[in-house]
């Protein structure tokens, strides 16, 4: 099952008094950039997959993440995802960054709407969860260098820094992100692939993806484990 919509709304800041603009063009080029980390991601056929590119506020990550839970629920039962309560939550804080951290160049816009792209699908031989943002460079270097570190730590060292930097509230230079990453990685058991290239002189293009190994369940008695 596949959906896929395109929305370019508007391509100039609102806001009087900022010089910064952004043209059909850059649009258009950004586009390019999520297409092809859409073909990367693409092969196979899905038993899921949802596609968005364009502008990303919050109730259209919040539309995603409902119509994800319906599409999973769809997913025959003789397909392990792993945890598909964990894949769906890996799922809202990777969608919910992208509203929540993405650059936004329409200001005057109250529910904030940073172009990016939300990929999800799910396939014969795994699940997968992408995002791609543009980000502020030295924001996007912070992220990216924290999310390698997370990487690099064993499970319980992960889950140790979770519950103490839940604890200690250490993460509000980054809005809460930098939690949310540790929450990924202690639900997803594997690493956060991030990739980052630069768009403009002051933007990067920053990407996320977690990967879910499919087991196909063992049927026994007529009935699939879960």
């Amino acid at each position: 099952m596949y959906s896929s919509q395109n929305s370019a709304g508007k391509t100039k800041k609102q806001s009087e008094g900022d010089s910064t603009q952004f043209t059909v063009q850059e649009y258009m080029r950004a586009m390019d950039f999520f297409y092809r980390f859409r073909q990367e991601y693409g092969g196979g056929e899905p038993f899921v997959e949802m596609v968005y590119a364009g502008f990303v506020p919050f109730d259209l990550t919040n539309s995603f993440i409902n119509v994800l839970a319906k599409r999973l629920a769809g997913v025959p039962r003789s397909v392990r995802m792993g945890s598909r309560a964990s894949l769906r939550q890996c799922a809202i804080e990777l969608f919910q960054n992208v509203a929540r951290h993405g650059y936004d160049w329409v200001k005057s816009r109250k529910d904030r709407a940073p172009l990016g792209l939300l990929l999800f699908r799910v396939a014969s031989n795994e699940s997968l969860v992408v995002t791609a943002n543009l980000c502020k460079r030295e924001l996007a270097k912070k992220v990216q260098e924290r999310v390698e570190f997370y990487n690099s730590c064993t499970y319980d060292q992960i889950a140790s820094l979770f519950l103490a930097d839940r604890h200690m509230n250490t993460f509000s230079e980054t809005g809460g992100a930098g939690l949310g990453f540790l929450d990924i990685r202690k639900k997803s058991k594997v690493s956060i692939d991030v990739f980052r290239e630069p768009f403009n002189d002051d933007l990067d293009v920053i990407r996320f993806s977690v990967r879910f190994p499919v087991e196909r369940a063992v049927q026994e008695n007529g009935v699939y484990s879960e």
